[in-house]
């Protein structure tokens, strides 16, 4: 599998940094929020979701809720 590489990346207008060591450069993923009560269910689908942006630098993880 290849690895990502890191990119810098813009929110509604703003780049984004990283608040711990100011470095613009980011991995993406998409995370699922699962909840206790929808697991028990088997209703994951309906957790919400965010998009997560890895610091290069520090590793530091920065959480964005799908509008």
């Amino acid at each position: 599998m290849k690895k990502q590489s890191a990119e810098r990346y813009t929110i509604k207008d703003h780049e984004l940094h990283c608040p711990i060591c100011s470095h613009d450069h980011f991995y993406t993923r998409h995370t699922l929020m699962g909840t206790a009560g929808k697991s028990l269910f088997d209703v994951n689908w309906m957790n919400p979701e965010a998009d997560n942006y890895i610091c290069e630098q520090c590793g530091y993880v920065l959480w964005f809720l799908e509008p």
